[in-house]
């Protein structure tokens, strides 16, 4: 997720809201909750937050093996690549110059209980794989990735973390923490990535929180 260059397979999300709520008038509480609801937005922040501009992400890089694209799709994307277009993202930065992502997108209860099983057995297949990501005048070389699981809060109805270095050279990587997390149908995912250093542990968790508590809150 989140930062995408020549030499980079993850993309930050773009701050654009995809899928929008209509009318001004307050919202029906019993209304059946829908990404663009279920979405954090600046105002559900702590103060010192503030949304981000980032370039709009088209499509996912190419994994060499099938079964992990799922993975590069959800990193470089924030959401499934057959929902291109239909899930509402949005990245933050905090005071201290980290950055967060999150997406929220729809596949019915049984479609996302199914896509968390998914992306655990593709972390489970994919300790090693490769990306291709497209630069100006051609794809670059493979970048060497690994995945494997992260802790991920207990909430909602199911829920489940990964990781994935990339080998940008030599000597440097990039880490990618992904959590995502089910209510119904509902899908919201939260994101943060790195060069050099891993992602600040405590504060993914409390971002990770915070896209919860916004997921949770929606009415059945």
């Amino acid at each position: 997720m989140y930062v995408r260059t020549a030499r980079v397979t993850t993309a930050a999300l773009t701050t654009s809201i995809l899928l929008t709520a209509c009318g001004g008038g307050p919202a029906d509480p019993s209304a059946p909750p829908t990404p663009a609801k279920a979405v954090l937005i600046e105002a559900d922040l702590p103060e010192g937050w503030t949304a981000s501009t980032s370039p709009t992400q088209n499509g996912s890089s190419p994994a060499d093996k099938p079964e992990c694209q799922v993975l590069v799709d959800l990193t470089e994307a924030g959401r499934p690549a057959q929902l291109e277009g239909g899930a509402a993202v949005a990245s933050f930065a905090n005071a201290a110059g980290a950055s967060y992502e999150t997406s929220v997108f729809e596949l019915g209860e049984a479609g996302a209980a199914g896509f968390l099983k998914d992306v655990e057995n593709a972390v489970r297949a994919c300790g090693a794989y490769s990306v291709t990501a497209e630069a100006d005048g051609g794809a670059e070389p493979p970048l060497p990735s690994r995945a494997q699981p992260l802790a991920a809060p207990s909430a909602g109805d199911g829920s489940y973390g990964f990781s994935v270095d990339a080998a940008l050279d030599s000597d440097m990587s990039r880490h990618v923490n992904v959590v995502l997390v089910r209510r119904g149908g509902l899908i919201a995912t939260s994101g943060s990535s790195s060069v050099g250093d891993r992602p600040d542990a405590k504060g993914f968790e409390a971002f990770t929180s915070l896209v919860v508590k916004k997921l949770t809150a929606q009415a059945p």
